[in-house]
């Protein structure tokens, strides 16, 4: 969560990095969404976070992967930052660990 103070609004600045592992499926996708809305750039499933190399990687097959996205004007008041994720297919894993999570707000 972050709250915008009242009189001013701002430009949130998203960062998300974990060490995953995408198995069983094409990719593996995350989004980053302010309020429920994937903030920008806004690519819905269409980015790939990790990939399994063409069906050869497995659950054991660690990386470390990042990335930013930028929410601007953002209103005052209390908001929610979450990480969705999702695989290209039913059969798919996509496993997280040692994740972080940074929200920097500039105020307009």
């Amino acid at each position: 969560s972050i709250t915008i103070p009242a009189g001013g609004a701002a430009t949130l600045f998203v960062s998300f990095s974990a060490e995953s592992a995408c198995s069983g499926t094409g990719f593996c996708t995350v989004r980053v969404a302010l309020d429920g809305n994937e903030i920008a750039p806004v690519v819905g499933n269409d980015f790939a976070f990790d990939s399994t190399d063409g069906g050869t990687e497995t659950t054991s097959s660690w990386e470390s992967h990042a990335i930013q996205r930028v929410a601007a004007g953002v209103a005052a008041g209390a908001h929610t930052v979450t990480v969705q994720y999702a695989v290209t297919n039913a059969a798919g894993t996509l496993r997280l660990d040692d994740w972080g999570l940074t929200v920097l707000a500039l105020r307009q």
